[in-house]
């Protein structure tokens, strides 16, 4: 299926133009990278022990704000849970007193 519009005939040049720009960036930097090669090498285990260095170090520092956290959560939760059981006695004694009551008065169906 030919390809027909405005750049059908410039396709080749433009394609054999980024061949020949790969194939010269391609032999410059087989030539390059031996000279860079020592001094990457020399420097990137240093660079790279601190870089691990530093990734310890957060992850420590993260460790320390989710305990934190974590112990913030947990004295929310006792509150929260502290106020819910007061406010659930009151509802607690008023129906223990109404099933007391019912019993006492006869109602409950036994016919005693």
């Amino acid at each position: 299926m030919p390809q027909e519009g405005l750049g059908a005939g410039s396709s080749s040049p433009r394609r054999l133009r980024t061949v020949g720009l790969a194939l010269i960036a391609g032999v410059a930097g087989g030539l390059v990278a031996p000279l860079l090669y020592p001094s990457v090498a020399r420097n990137a285990r240093p660079v790279t022990r601190k870089a691990l260095k530093a990734g310890m170090a957060a992850l420590e520092r993260g460790r320390e704000i989710a305990a934190e956290l974590g112990e913030q959560a947990g004295d929310l939760l006792a509150e929260a849970r502290a106020e819910y059981d007061e406010e659930r006695k009151p509802l607690a004694a008023e129906a223990a007193t109404e099933i007391v009551s019912l019993r006492s008065s006869g109602r409950d169906g036994t016919g005693s």
